[in-house]
């Protein structure tokens, strides 16, 4: 129910108005729009749950309202019935009178349209008149409820009580969201697609992936430029220095490349591997290790590490892997992978600053904004202070937390 200010004519198909709900469209669903959609369904995952409209793209809460904007008339069905029933009966069926003149097209048409409309009384439903609407709300798939429902693909631990995962069509029912929603979801959360069906791959047959498409780079002279003609390459090279790969070991390498690729494809075509990604996955190597490493001696060591003679690393690829202190010894690195942190913003903030209390904008940025986006200044604004020392300008630039 929607006109923008146009007039509509709302057929009523039933003989009762009170039987029908009428739904109000929000402004990012159009009557047009409805009209082009492949598929329209109304679902719930369980009974008493509440209801879902589902379009191609789009998905909506329904909710029983009892006031709208929105006034109808709605005809009195039995009376006009009556009333197209009695002008029915009333036209003569014999033949026309020889003496009588013929008609006009234009007379014609005109009957034609007095035939269509019927004088009856209207009831006014809107506002007041004990009527329902049912009100639409458009919405957001949210990720980690997605990524709660995927079972975790653990190849290494309790593999064979792995169900396969769990299908479109199914996580459609679940969340209540539509196809190309979930879907979204899903290369959102890097989700692993085997067979129709869907999981989260655990963090070990990652890194185990990262490490044997390394070693894959590492050790054949082909794949020196970080340039892959076809992607079957690599991804054999790969599952050959993998130990007792797995049946999913190869969608597992696909799924991993791709990230690792530019172009974000790891289909049979000509990939360009991201050197700061595989830079990176080669320093978490290294702090796997240990810990913590001497700026000099990490670098050395990050720098032998790397595939490729002619890429060299950078100090800035730390960022949201580990934090520096300098003293009089030097400056050291300590390990701090971002995604390792809480995912809830101030909770998160609370761990920075439980590992130490003074931190610079740029790195609380950079631990921050992947959870808060554009609004990270406004976080920090109202949960940090920013320390007022003319004497040293460095400390000026710090930020400590605001305690309420």
């Amino acid at each position: 129910m929607k006109n923008e200010g146009r007039k509509l004519l709302l057929n009523i198909p039933r003989k009762d108005e009170n039987c029908l709900l009428l739904m109000q469209l929000p402004d990012s669903l159009s009557p047009e729009s409805l009209q082009e959609q492949n598929k329209i369904s109304i679902v719930s995952s369980r009974p008493g749950d509440q209801a879902c409209l589902i379009t191609d793209t789009q998905s909506f809460s329904l909710s029983r309202v009892e006031t709208s904007n929105a006034l109808v008339l709605v005809p009195t069905w039995i009376e006009a019935s009556i009333k197209a029933s009695q002008k029915s009966q009333s036209s003569p069926h014999t033949s026309e009178n020889p003496s009588k003149r013929a008609k006009t097209c234009d007379e014609k048409e005109k009957e034609s349209e007095d035939d269509l409309l019927i004088k009856t009384n209207c009831h006014l439903l809107g506002r007041g008149s004990g009527a329902c609407f049912l009100e639409l709300q458009e919405k957001e798939l949210n990720l980690d409820g997605l990524q709660k429902m995927l079972p975790i693909f653990d190849p290494f631990n309790c593999y064979k009580k792995f169900n396969g995962g769990i299908s479109l069509k199914e996580l459609t029912r679940k969340c209540q969201h539509s196809e190309f929603q979930i879907k979204n979801g899903l290369l959102a959360l890097q989700a692993l697609e085997y067979h129709s069906k869907y999981s989260m791959v655990c963090e070990e047959a990652w890194q185990s992936a990262n490490q044997a498409i390394v070693a894959a780079l590492m050790e054949c002279n082909e794949f020196e430029n970080y340039f892959i003609d076809n992607s079957d390459r690599i991804v054999s090279e790969t599952l050959k220095r993998m130990n007792d790969p797995y049946p999913q070991a190869e969608a597992v390498i696909r799924l991993v490349l791709s990230k690792l690729t530019k172009s974000n494809n790891a289909e049979r075509e000509k990939l360009s591997v991201d050197f700061k990604q595989v830079a990176v996955i080669v320093v978490h190597q290294l702090f796997a290790k240990s810990l913590t490493w001497s700026e000099d001696d990490l670098c050395q060591e990050w720098q032998a590490k790397v595939p490729g003679d002619t890429r060299e690393i950078s100090l800035d690829m730390l960022k949201g892997v580990a934090i520096s202190s300098s003293d009089s010894q030097g400056t050291k690195w300590e390990y701090m992978p971002r995604d390792k942190l809480a995912k809830d913003p101030k909770e998160r903030l609370s761990q920075l600053f439980n590992k130490r209390q003074k931190w610079s904008k740029i790195d609380l940025v950079t631990y921050l904004e992947p959870l808060v986006g554009d609004s990270v200044g406004e976080f920090l604004a109202s949960n940090t202070i920013t320390l007022s020392d003319n004497r040293d300008e460095e400390a000026a630039s710090l930020l400590v937390r605001k305690h309420a």
